[in-house]
């Protein structure tokens, strides 16, 4: 069985493309199983089928770190030690470290994660290339939010600035943001739900760090907590100094997309509310020759 890309989208002038699959395959692109062993294992899963759609000549292995612990960690491709393969594939997957991105991407190495919602972000600065998953919590430090010890790094834009752009003018940096839930009620985090106290400080740490503009409550203020994932990473970019024509927010929505009456992607909080099996989209980034 073939799978294609429901999306194939060129972005950053065309340099790199982004290519997602999502629900119309009927799979679950999730990397679950990989991580079983950290040593070397043959399988054939929809992985690789989707990502062998995709691969060039060129292209000899996509990096696929964990990000299940969103520690906002960028690793380098030659940091990952698990190294999967199907039988006949012209290509390998690096599994086996927790980090939410990869940087030092080029043609022959691209990107590879599963997810539900939560943000991809992909940023260049001269030659080099940074792919990252951006959910929530590889966003806002949650440790610090609550009083507790800070991670190393406070976001997974802090990362990529400080770490992989290391040494580089980021006025040069451009970021590409997309394929992540849009706030709306669907994705809020009440000051005034009881049950996550934590909510609060969430909603005042974000807004008082970036602004209130990281959320969208449809006429009530900030109470409500419509998180906008990607105006948030824009304005943490922007805090590093990442001119703001530098940076394209995407406008997909996980959650919200619709064909033909269906649901186009998996969105985590849909299937939450529905009770129904959670599933993962697939979204690999790729350096064009």
């Amino acid at each position: 069985m073939s799978i294609e890309p429901t999306l194939s989208l060129p972005i950053l002038g065309g340099e790199i493309t982004v290519h997602a699959f999502g629900r119309e395959h009927g799979c679950d692109f999730s990397f679950r199983g990989f991580d079983e062993s950290k040593e070397q294992h043959k399988t054939h899963t929809p992985i690789f089928e989707a990502l062998a759609s995709i691969a060039s000549e060129e292209l000899e292995a996509f990096a696929a770190p964990s990000p299940s612990k969103m520690n906002a960690e960028i690793v380098w491709p030659g940091e990952i030690p698990c190294m999967s393969f199907s039988p006949g594939a012209e290509f390998r997957i690096y599994r086996g470290t927790d980090a939410d991105g990869v940087t030092n991407l080029d043609a022959s190495c691209g990107y590879a994660m599963s997810a539900a919602d939560c943000a991809l972000v992909v940023a260049k600065c001269g030659d080099i290339i940074v792919a990252a998953h951006a959910g929530r919590n590889s966003i806002i430090d949650m440790a610090r939010v609550r009083g507790k010890a800070p991670r190393r790094y406070q976001s997974v834009v802090d990362s990529i600035c400080r770490c992989a752009f290391e040494g580089q003018n980021l006025k040069d940096v451009r970021v590409w943001v997309g394929f992540s839930i849009s706030p709306g009620p669907h994705f809020q985090h009440s000051m005034f739900d009881k049950e996550n106290p934590h909510n609060s400080r969430l909603v005042t740490y974000v807004s008082e760090t970036w602004g209130r503009e990281c959320f969208k409550d449809d006429g009530h203020g900030r109470t409500l907590g419509w998180l906008d994932t990607k105006e948030l990473i824009r304005r943490q970019f922007t805090s590093f100094g990442v001119p703001e024509q530098n940076i394209i927010l995407d406008s997909m929505c996980t959650y919200s997309e619709m064909k033909d009456g269906e649901p186009v992607w998996y969105s985590n909080k849909r299937q939450l509310v529905a009770g129904e099996v959670q599933r993962r989209n697939l979204v690999a980034v790729v350096v064009n020759d």
